[in-house]
């Protein structure tokens, strides 16, 4: 095909990273959107806590109206405070309280780092004898009988910069309510990678991985919307007996395989209880393939070859 250049119409991709956190080499680019899909009792609940566990993240939100039965689980995710857990699944309001809560925390990561500025000063004057500490300054930093820096629980970067928490929101027996059809969740999925932006910084939003567990892929009123679906970095799709609601699945999933490959593995990796396959759609290089049978065992095609 013949060409003709457009002179100066070249495309600049401007610098940053779509995945900006370091997660452990076997698990998924962060943040993720991933959607979980099994019926009741298929382990949905379980994978997706192990999967933010080994993930490591710092922080989760849950919306789950069935959090305290499932207390013994839930227990094992970073959830810092009984404020972060809502459980009333037609509120979306909730939705705006997680988003408070995002934006919070950047303006804490910007209060520490300035706090800093001001100890790195107050360090300067205390050593210079021939000046004196404003009382201001002593009284900030006086603490426990000595002077104290200001201090960021998850810690600082070599530049000194406070290191953002990696957060997640895990939302858990939300289908057919309110939340799930309100256009504030609509609008954070769409968002999920720049909630707790920094207006006017040239640095990457805190951002909010997000965890889906429904038991259909598609249903009326409430369900898994196509919004959510055709935004997902992940899924795990747990052994499903409706033949043509699995086929739709491969329809929307397959991307990098061939659509009967993705059939082929999901019949193998729900051969067994319990069992799932993994798709991700944002494999690490390290990774050999997008496919998994549950976490632990990457699906090659002699994997799972009729």
């Amino acid at each position: 095909m013949k060409q003709v250049k457009a002179s100066g119409m070249n495309i600049v991709v401007p610098k940053g990273n779509a995945f900006p956190y370091k997660t452990p080499p076997m698990c998924p680019k962060a943040h993720v959107l991933c959607g979980v899909f099994g019926k009741r009792g298929a382990s949905k609940s379980t994978s997706s806590v192990n999967l933010i566990r080994e993930m490591g993240y710092d922080k989760c939100f849950v919306i789950s109206p069935t959090f305290s039965s499932n207390y013994g689980l839930m227990k094992m995710l970073p959830i810092e405070k009984d404020d972060d857990v809502y459980c009333d699944v037609d509120d979306p309001t909730c939705i705006d309280k997680i988003i408070d809560s995002m934006n919070q925390i950047r303006d804490d990561m910007l209060k520490y780092e300035n706090d800093m500025k001001h100890y790195r000063t107050f360090l300067k004057l205390l050593n210079d004898p021939t000046r004196n500490v404003p009382d201001t300054m002593l009284m900030a930093f006086y603490s426990n009988g000595h002077f104290e820096p200001p201090k960021w629980k998850y810690g600082v970067d070599a530049s000194g910069k406070a290191k953002p928490p990696m957060c997640a929101l895990l939302v858990d027996d939300a289908q057919g309510s309110k939340l799930m059809t309100s256009r504030k969740l609509q609008n954070a999925v769409l968002r999920h990678r720049h909630l707790g932006s920094f207006p006017g910084e040239e640095r990457p939003s805190i951002g909010l991985s997000m965890f889906f567990l429904c038991q259909t892929y598609r249903s009326v009123g409430g369900g898994c919307p196509k919004w959510l679906r055709a935004n997902q970095t992940c899924s795990m799709i747990f052994s499903n007996k409706n033949e043509g609601e699995v086929d739709f699945i491969a329809s929307e999933l397959s991307g990098e395989v061939k659509k009967e490959d993705f059939l082929r593995a999901y019949k193998f990796a729900t051969d067994e209880p319990y069992g799932f396959l993994f798709v991700d759609l944002h494999p690490k290089d390290c990774h050999p393939s997008g496919l998994r049978k549950n976490f632990n065992r990457f699906l090659i095609s002699d994997d799972y070859k009729s």
